[in-house]
């Protein structure tokens, strides 16, 4: 499995769970909203650091300082971070009408987001690393772990026996 067949099978369960979350957010349920919050800091962190410091810093080379895809990709991650945070305060203090409006918020960012990385930045990324930084990308990726149980067992596959 290449490694944006990864990040995008990631995304599908990202995807599936923020099904499960939007749920939540439209039945106003704070016990499916610190769920959806536990994915969202567990499992979508994980997905994130693959991004940030494995995937992301290679694609930077190719593009000017402060610009291009990886930057807005980067400035998107802040975003929703941010409004993570803004979430666990809400649930924490009990304001549902804030959490309720942290997940709106989260739930169309994070969706618009995915589309843009798996129809734009991964295909571009599967064309600008050269093979043997493909190869480290996954090497990385297997150190990190993942949100998508599938994900694990087709790096483990890969990786040769000791």
């Amino acid at each position: 499995m290449s490694f944006t067949e990864i990040l995008s099978r990631e995304h599908t369960v990202v995807l599936e769970q923020l099904r499960a979350f939007e749920q939540a957010v439209q039945g106003r349920s704070a016990d499916g909203l610190w769920k959806g919050l536990r994915f969202l800091e567990g499992g979508l962190t994980l997905h994130r650091r693959k991004e940030e410091d494995v995937l992301f810093p290679r694609l930077a080379l190719h593009f000017p300082l402060g610009q291009g895809p990886v930057h807005c990709m980067l400035l998107e991650h802040r975003d929703e971070h941010e409004h993570i945070s803004a979430l666990r305060r809400a649930l924490e203090q009990g304001r549902l009408d804030a959490a309720v409006e942290a997940g709106r918020y989260l739930l169309d960012l994070l969706r618009n987001h995915i589309w843009k990385e798996d129809n734009v930045l991964f295909p571009m990324a599967g064309h600008l690393l050269v093979a043997a930084e493909q190869e480290e990308v996954l090497k990385e990726f297997g150190e990190i772990g993942s949100c998508c149980p599938d994900c694990a067992t087709a790096r483990s596959e890969r990786e040769p026996a000791r």
